[in-house]
């Protein structure tokens, strides 16, 4: 592959190959390849704003002409996609418009998914509290991985042992 830009760091540093933006009054920002190969980006302020914003422009050096894409607010340690203002600890936005009746192909804000397409496998959202593995879940079960099939289940915690509480079957 092409390298664009090689800027290389000393080695002490964690960084291989990478680029360090610092300036010493507001603070510092690095993306490279550390040491393990891993992929890093860090930042740091010495100001009010810590927060990270992924995005796009729509005009090249026109800040703030494109979208948010992620939003990682420093002060709080919310999460925004699809907005730079997350009021919860994961805040999802997506501006579309279907008023058609619910199908297999009606866009989705959030999407929970189990790569494993086996009969009777689960795909789920768990709650849980401090000193506990989950105290509630919502599950989808699928029934029938050929066709699709699932049912939608509901379970709670009383006493330490999760039980299904409400099964939405496909029929």
């Amino acid at each position: 592959s092409t390298k664009m830009l090689d800027i290389k760091l000393p080695s002490n540093d964690g960084l291989t190959n990478g680029l360090r933006v610092i300036d010493s009054s507001n603070g510092f920002i690095e993306l490279g390849i550390d040491t393990n190969q891993h992929s890093r980006l860090i930042w740091g302020s010495n100001g009010a704003d810590k927060n990270l914003t992924f995005g796009h422009q729509t005009t090249l050096n026109a800040v703030g002409t494109g979208s948010t894409i992620l939003h990682l607010e420093g002060s709080t340690g919310n999460v925004g996609v699809g907005t730079s203002g997350p009021y919860t600890r994961l805040h999802v936005t997506e501006a579309f418009s279907d008023t058609s009746d619910i199908s297999t192909t009606t866009p989705a804000v959030l999407k929970i998914s189990n790569p494993n397409n086996t009969n009777n496998n689960w795909s789920m959202i768990n709650f849980s509290f401090p000193n506990n593995d989950i105290n509630a879940l919502i599950g989808s079960q699928l029934i029938n991985s050929s066709n699709g099939t699932a049912d939608l289940v509901f379970g709670t915690r009383n006493s330490g042992t999760m039980s299904e509480s409400m099964r939405i079957q496909y029929d």
